[in-house]
Protein backbone atom coordinates (compact mmCIF):
# COMPACT_ATOMS: atom_id res chain seq x y z
CA UNK A 1 0.00 0.00 0.00
CA UNK A 2 1.17 3.48 -0.79
CA UNK A 3 -0.28 6.68 0.59
CA UNK A 4 -0.31 10.12 -0.99
CA UNK A 5 -1.33 13.53 0.27
CA UNK A 6 -1.67 17.01 -1.17
CA UNK A 7 0.78 19.79 -0.37
CA UNK A 8 -2.19 22.16 -0.14
CA UNK A 9 -4.10 19.84 2.19
CA UNK A 10 -1.87 17.42 4.16
CA UNK A 11 -4.84 16.11 6.16
CA UNK A 12 -6.17 14.40 3.00
CA UNK A 13 -4.61 10.96 2.61
CA UNK A 14 -5.19 8.85 -0.50
CA UNK A 15 -4.37 5.15 -0.12
CA UNK A 16 -3.88 2.89 -3.12
CA UNK A 17 -2.58 -0.67 -3.42
CA UNK A 18 0.91 -1.36 -4.72
CA UNK A 19 4.11 0.66 -4.72
CA UNK A 20 4.73 4.22 -5.80
CA UNK A 21 4.32 4.19 -9.58
CA UNK A 22 2.65 6.12 -12.35
CA UNK A 23 -0.31 3.71 -12.21
CA UNK A 24 -0.66 4.10 -8.42
CA UNK A 25 -0.54 7.88 -8.77
CA UNK A 26 -3.26 7.72 -11.43
CA UNK A 27 -5.45 5.67 -9.07
CA UNK A 28 -4.85 8.26 -6.36
CA UNK A 29 -5.83 10.99 -8.83
CA UNK A 30 -9.06 9.07 -9.52
CA UNK A 31 -9.77 9.04 -5.78
CA UNK A 32 -8.98 12.74 -5.60
CA UNK A 33 -11.34 13.53 -8.48
CA UNK A 34 -14.06 11.44 -6.82
CA UNK A 35 -13.58 13.39 -3.58
CA UNK A 36 -13.80 16.68 -5.49
CA UNK A 37 -16.98 15.54 -7.26
CA UNK A 38 -18.57 14.44 -3.97
CA UNK A 39 -17.63 17.70 -2.24
CA UNK A 40 -15.48 15.89 0.34
CA UNK A 41 -12.41 18.00 -0.44
CA UNK A 42 -12.46 21.54 0.93
CA UNK A 43 -9.19 22.54 -0.76
CA UNK A 44 -9.51 24.49 -3.96
CA UNK A 45 -7.24 23.28 -6.75
CA UNK A 46 -7.81 26.34 -8.92
CA UNK A 47 -4.34 26.17 -10.47
CA UNK A 48 -4.87 22.58 -11.57
CA UNK A 49 -3.25 19.47 -10.24
CA UNK A 50 -1.32 16.53 -11.67
CA UNK A 51 -0.35 13.09 -10.41
CA UNK A 52 3.29 14.19 -10.14
CA UNK A 53 2.29 16.78 -7.53
CA UNK A 54 1.05 14.11 -5.12
CA UNK A 55 3.30 13.78 -2.08
CA UNK A 56 4.07 10.22 -1.02
CA UNK A 57 3.51 9.65 2.70
CA UNK A 58 6.25 7.54 4.23
CA UNK A 59 5.42 5.48 7.33
CA UNK A 60 7.09 6.77 10.47
CA UNK A 61 9.89 4.65 11.93
CA UNK A 62 9.13 3.22 15.36
CA UNK A 63 9.78 5.83 18.01
CA UNK A 64 12.16 5.36 20.89
CA UNK A 65 9.21 5.32 23.30
CA UNK A 66 7.53 2.52 21.36
CA UNK A 67 10.75 0.52 21.39
CA UNK A 68 11.06 0.99 25.15
CA UNK A 69 7.46 -0.12 25.64
CA UNK A 70 8.07 -3.18 23.47
CA UNK A 71 11.15 -4.06 25.52
CA UNK A 72 9.13 -3.71 28.73
CA UNK A 73 6.43 -6.03 27.36
CA UNK A 74 9.02 -8.62 26.31
CA UNK A 75 10.60 -8.47 29.76
CA UNK A 76 7.19 -8.87 31.43
CA UNK A 77 6.41 -11.90 29.28
CA UNK A 78 9.73 -13.48 30.24
CA UNK A 79 9.00 -12.90 33.94
CA UNK A 80 5.52 -14.42 33.58
CA UNK A 81 7.03 -17.44 31.82
CA UNK A 82 9.54 -17.91 34.65
CA UNK A 83 6.78 -17.60 37.25
CA UNK A 84 4.64 -20.19 35.46
CA UNK A 85 7.60 -22.58 35.31
CA UNK A 86 8.28 -22.10 39.02
CA UNK A 87 4.61 -22.66 39.85
CA UNK A 88 4.66 -26.01 38.02
CA UNK A 89 7.83 -27.02 39.88
CA UNK A 90 6.30 -26.06 43.24
CA UNK A 91 3.15 -28.07 42.47
CA UNK A 92 5.23 -31.11 41.51
CA UNK A 93 7.34 -30.78 44.67
CA UNK A 94 4.18 -30.45 46.78
CA UNK A 95 2.70 -33.58 45.23
CA UNK A 96 5.91 -35.52 45.92
CA UNK A 97 6.03 -34.21 49.49
CA UNK A 98 2.44 -35.34 50.10
CA UNK A 99 3.26 -38.83 48.77
CA UNK A 100 6.29 -39.13 51.04
CA UNK A 101 4.36 -37.81 54.03
CA UNK A 102 1.51 -40.34 53.59
CA UNK A 103 3.88 -43.33 53.52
Amino acid sequence: MVQYTLAQSPDVVLTVPGKDSHKAREKAMDQLMSMLDDGELTTSLADGFSAQQLVEVQPLPPSETAQQQEEAVVQAIQVLNQLATLKVKVQESRDEALKVRTW
